[in-house]
């Protein structure tokens, strides 16, 4: 009875029911499986690789099959490499292993996948890799969010200081937004615009503040400085998980000055 999905699948694989895959085969199985699903940006298709009672775990919430399918589309499972590591069995009908994305920019994402091993489909998943937890007063947090972005701005500065598109654009979400105080710019307009500052301008960032939001996201405010005669403020959104920046704006546009002030690039911040 169980076996009836799978068989059926492989069946359509064109594979003889007698070639039933192995435990360490399966997860490659089902992750071909979901591949397709996902490029066919197919909601009913992705939902179909889900159990009704399917969750995802991320470091700071759990969510429901309906939430925790809208937030895991937001990883690039479809167009990724990914690499299965650790499989192992769970009583008689699970499988769990580790799921490695390899995506640009988006390095050391991890994921746990528990699957049905005879309906092919997801159990649950949960992050393998989280903030670590700190002790303060007795309770446990996880790492200050400053910790965490000033090492990413490091990162950050080290990359545009090169001015290599391919560099940045590593940082960056597909879908980045960036509100300026002229107009908005996605991912490939931002990155041009950041490759034609002349290198003289040496654009540096100040951390004024984080905090953790939704999602386990990291939302914060920092001064850009040098690349114009006066500072700028502006607020970012940082997946630490992916690794890259999802969304940024101004927070206050300056009067408009004479282009020389904003080395060529006055649609950007001016």
């Amino acid at each position: 009875m169980w076996a009836t999905p799978i068989v059926f699948f492989l069946f359509l694989a064109g594979t003889s029911p007698f070639e039933y895959p192995t435990v360490l085969e399966l997860p490659d199985v089902f992750m071909n499986k979901m591949k397709e699903a996902y490029n066919t940006q197919d909601d009913i298709l992705i939902r179909a690789n889900f159990q009704p009672d399917f969750q995802f775990k991320t470091c700071f919430e759990t969510f429901g099959r309906r939430r925790s399918i809208d937030v895991m589309k937001s990883f690039p499972f479809g167009n990724s490499n990914t690499k299965i590591l650790n499989v192992t069995t769970v009583g008689d009908s699970h499988i769990e292993f580790i799921l490695a994305l390899d995506a640009p920019g988006q390095t050391n994402i991890q994921f746990v996948f528990v699957i049905h091993r005879f309906l092919l489909k997801l159990e649950k998943v949960r992050l393998a890799q989280c903030p670590k937890p700190i002790s303060s007063r007795g309770k446990r947090s996880f790492d200050n969010s400053n910790t965490i972005i000033r090492k990413f701005l490091g990162i950050l500065k080290q990359a545009i200081v090169t001015r290599d598109s391919t560099k940045i654009g590593k940082l960056i979400d597909d879908l980045f937004i960036f509100e300026g105080c002229q107009g908005s710019y996605n991912k490939v307009e931002t990155i041009n615009k950041i490759v034609r500052i002349p290198k003289e301008a040496n654009i540096d960032f100040n951390l004024n503040s984080s905090t953790w939001k939704n999602h386990g996201q990291i939302e914060y405010k920092v001064t850009v400085s040098k690349a114009l005669l006066d500072d700028i403020d502006a607020q970012f959104v940082y997946c630490p998980y992916r690794q890259i920046l999802k969304s940024g704006s101004v927070l206050s546009c300056p009067l408009r000055r004479v282009n020389r002030s904003c080395f060529g690039i006055p649609e950007f911040f001016c």
